[in-house]
């Protein structure tokens, strides 16, 4: 199993470069994301994720997002709640 990273309290717009950064350099690997701590996601955030997601889709890394409730609040409110974090699929 893959060790989970950790993602920050605020995926906002500054977190967004080391978040990418992150998912990039993962190359090939499966990635876990911990979102256990996540209180508040923003759109850039969420897009790197959805890139990600799309990316996991098309043959790249499995990548599995394990959210908060707030998280998953976010991400409802962004419409991207079943894209993101759609049950039964590695995320």
């Amino acid at each position: 199993m893959t060790e989970p990273f950790a993602l920050p309290e605020k995926l906002d717009t500054v977190a967004a470069p080391a978040l990418k950064d992150m998912l990039a350099a993962a190359e090939g690997r499966q990635i876990v994301l911990d979102g256990a701590q996540v209180r508040k996601i923003g759109t850039l955030c969420a897009q790197v994720l959805l890139a990600a997601r799309r990316a996991s889709a098309a043959g790249g890394p499995t990548l599995t997002i394990q959210p908060s409730p707030a998280m998953e609040d976010d991400l409802r409110l962004l419409g991207l709640d079943t894209e993101l974090l759609a049950e039964g699929d590695d995320i």
